[in-house]
């Protein structure tokens, strides 16, 4: 069975932070290639898996808990190599106040933390057929509202792309924890 039905088939995603991504296989590049990687997204919730996601897909979870932390981590793989992979988590925090019988609301300006991992390699090269990332995030950590204003929620999106050593790209996943206290 090749790479891209494995991947999909059993979503090893969620093991992939686990066993140091030892299900990646080095492959020669091919000198054509018109098949785009896969791209996933997974995320642990407090030590839980939450979800695995592919191209095309987008999954919400909400969570109260204050002290709530998750480790997002990404991955494209191809049968042709995987050159870069494009994660991003994008956070952002609503105040609101209920001052004088109003209910008002401001949105913080979205904190990004966004990398790149890459591989180099080239048509006829020996590369690995995958690669990963992953990042802790604490949605509700560290949020200060304008005086008066309480949180009154956070949210935070991860993203991964990627493309092969062609050009093809991994338009991919995308999962959202929400956090409300």
């Amino acid at each position: 069975m090749n790479a891209r039905k494995l991947i999909a088939s059993c979503g090893v995603i969620s093991v992939l932070a686990l066993v140091g991504c030892k299900f990646f296989h080095e492959v020669v590049v091919p000198y054509a290639d018109n098949i785009a990687p896969l791209a996933f997204t997974g995320f642990y919730l407090n030590g839980q898996h939450q979800m695995t996601t592919n191209e095309g897909q987008k999954v919400v979870i909400e969570t109260h808990d204050p002290k709530a932390a998750f480790f997002a981590m990404g991955a494209i793989v191809d049968d042709g190599g995987a050159r870069n992979l494009f994660f991003s988590v994008t956070c952002s925090h609503t105040c609101c106040s209920h001052a004088g019988g109003e209910h008002v609301c401001t949105m913080t300006m979205p904190m990004v933390i966004a990398d790149t991992i890459s591989q180099a390699g080239g048509p006829g090269s020996t590369v690995e057929s995958g690669l990963w990332y992953g990042k802790f995030v604490s949605p509700g950590k560290g949020v200060h509202c304008q005086p008066g204003y309480t949180l009154d929620s956070s949210a935070c999106s991860v993203s991964v792309d990627g493309e092969d050593f062609h050009g093809n790209q991994a338009s991919g996943s995308n999962a959202v924890v929400i956090f409300r206290p």
